[in-house]
């Protein structure tokens, strides 16, 4: 006699109620994290690679699907070998039967969870690198990044070339420029941190039908009474005070209630940042990089600092392999880790619909 039973159970899930509340929350985070890792490390080798000389190249992540499978199976097997039907106690000692029943059993019990993401890759190339990369960074931007935490002298050392015809360095292979004076730039974003720590750096965004336009205004007690107002207007050509300045993009002002920001694109502030740190001395003697513009005549040199070394680090922010070395960001550089921040924010809000882009590659990551 034989007693058989099988428990097979097989759900296929991706986020459904049964499976999302325990695997979605771990997912995501992880998930998150090695995007933005990702994101970090790619950010960080195309600055290195600008200071090379060489091409940058971007992959972006598309989309992010998981499907997630779960089995579960049990097995009870029962086998009785006694010869219960036949009552005949002559017939079991005639065959050697034992009168006892032989009874065999097995158990299984089996279950098997798999979570395969996919992840598809688009490169950043055609009109989308133009509009991320090449274009100029908007005004308007400028002025979000200065309202949401970033110093107003950051932002400006990195972002902008010229205030008012007032030249930030020049962001081209150059070493040092003789004729080039930092000085009036560098006094200029000094000043408005001044008045941002003082509280008397106002902006506001103004809207019509066809863009939106950034404007400082100035208060007037604060002007009146700052010596920081009265010089950054001497240095920056406004003699007159206006009660709001309308922010333009380009390299001097055409009217007198103007302040012209000629913005840098995002691979000009990727580029000005590139030449902030000194790489290999093996690598400048042998002409693999160029010495680059020196700190003195280089605004952005004092916001990111980026070391190398032959061996990975242990207490990196983010680190990345290029030429035989380990360049990395130290977890305990505040300074520099705020400044590349600022350029990750800079490539998202220059983000461009990248839905359409190809060929895309699609890969399973997992299972």
């Amino acid at each position: 006699m034989q007693f058989f039973v099988v428990v097979s159970i097989l759900s296929m899930v991706a986020g459904c109620k049964s499976l999302g509340p325990r695997v979605m929350p771990g997912d995501r985070f992880h998930y998150n994290e090695s995007g933005a890792q990702s994101a970090s490390e790619q950010l960080l080798l195309n600055i290195v690679r600008l200071r090379y000389g060489e091409p940058t190249y971007w992959l972006e992540i598309t989309s992010m699907l998981s499907q997630y499978e779960l089995k579960a199976g049990g097995m009870f097997g029962h086998y009785d070998y006694t010869l219960k039907p036949i009552r005949s106690a002559a017939l079991r000692a005639v065959y050697g039967l034992d009168h006892d029943a032989v009874v065999d059993g097995k158990q299984e019990l089996n279950l098997d969870f798999s979570d395969r993401p996919t992840i598809t890759y688009a490169p950043l190339q055609g009109r989308e690198f133009a509009d991320r990369l090449m274009a100029p960074i908007p005004p308007a931007t400028v002025i979000y990044l200065a309202e949401s935490g970033w110093p107003i002298d950051r932002v400006m050392d990195c972002c902008v070339q010229r205030i008012n015809g007032v030249s930030n360095a020049p962001v081209y292979d150059v070493g040092t420029n003789e004729n080039f004076d930092p000085t009036p730039f560098n006094r200029v974003t000094e000043l408005l941190r001044s008045l941002q720590d003082r509280g008397d750096l106002r902006f506001s965004l103004e809207y019509d039908a066809k863009e939106r336009t950034a404007y400082l205004q100035p208060l007037p007690e604060a002007e009146a009474n700052s010596e920081a107002a009265r010089e950054g207007r001497k240095i920056l050509g406004m003699e007159q005070r206006h009660p709001k300045l309308k922010l333009v993009n380009k390299p001097n002002r055409g009217a007198d209630d103007e302040l012209a920001l000629q913005t840098r694109s995002l691979l000009g502030t990727m580029f000005a940042l590139s030449e902030s740190f000194t790489p290999p001395a093996d690598h400048l003697k042998s002409g693999q990089v160029l010495p680059g513009t020196p700190a003195e005549q280089n605004a952005s040199a004092k916001w990111l600092d980026i070391q190398c070394s032959k061996l990975p680090v242990t207490n990196a922010f983010v680190q990345v392999h290029h030429n035989g070395y380990w360049f990395y960001i130290p977890r305990s550089d505040f300074r520099s880790k705020r400044t590349f921040s600022l350029l990750t924010y800079l490539f998202l809000l220059q983000s461009a619909d990248v839905s359409g882009m190809g060929p895309m590659l699609t890969v399973p990551a997992g299972g």
